[in-house]
């Protein structure tokens, strides 16, 4: 992992005891952005950083690991706080292998979030369900009116009648 200016000041100010990091982890539309603010909203956190990995690409020859720390420490300044306590969020998909590391090293305590897969999937599927349906796949010829959703040329919802697949939805949560 290349060399990270924040990720240095993060782990001076943890081991100088100004920083606390919570780290929590779990998989997308598994339940962490609820327990992120359900854990902030009743704990005496000074700051949440939701997803730091995710909020686009690095600028260029800034490293993804400087970009996702720069975002953290920038959280961790804006505290006016002795000591700093602050809960990170990430999902799995988004944490790279040698970042993971990197995390241990900074954060106090971690959270696991684990959910159940079938409402995990439930709720993915929904998810781009919904997108389909706003119609913001469109130009890419996934239309809202189809009668099959499919995905990577797979279907995934079908009517198997001159419904659309939105009503073949319907019918399968009622």
């Amino acid at each position: 992992m290349d060399a990270s200016p924040s990720f240095d000041e993060l782990e001076r100010r943890v081991k100088d005891k100004t920083l606390r990091l919570v780290f929590l982890l779990g998989l997308a539309r598994g339940g962490t952005t609820a327990t992120e603010k359900f854990l902030y909203e009743r704990l005496p956190f000074d700051a949440q950083v939701n997803e730091p990995s995710l909020l686009g690409p690095p600028a260029a020859g800034v490293s993804r690991a400087e970009a996702t720390f720069a975002r953290v420490l920038a959280a961790v300044e804006a505290v006016d706080a002795a000591v700093a306590t602050v809960v990170v969020k990430e999902v799995t998909n988004k944490v790279l292998p040698a970042m993971v590391p990197l995390w241990a090293r900074l954060a106090r305590w971690w959270i696991i979030v684990i959910r159940s897969p079938c409402l995990q999937f439930e709720s993915r599927l929904k998810s781009m369900l919904d997108r389909v349906d706003s119609g913001a796949l469109s130009e890419f010829g996934v239309s809202p009116d189809a009668r099959a959703l499919r995905v990577h040329g797979e279907v995934v919802v079908e009517a198997h009648n001159d419904a659309t697949w939105r009503e073949a939805w319907a019918a399968m949560k009622a």
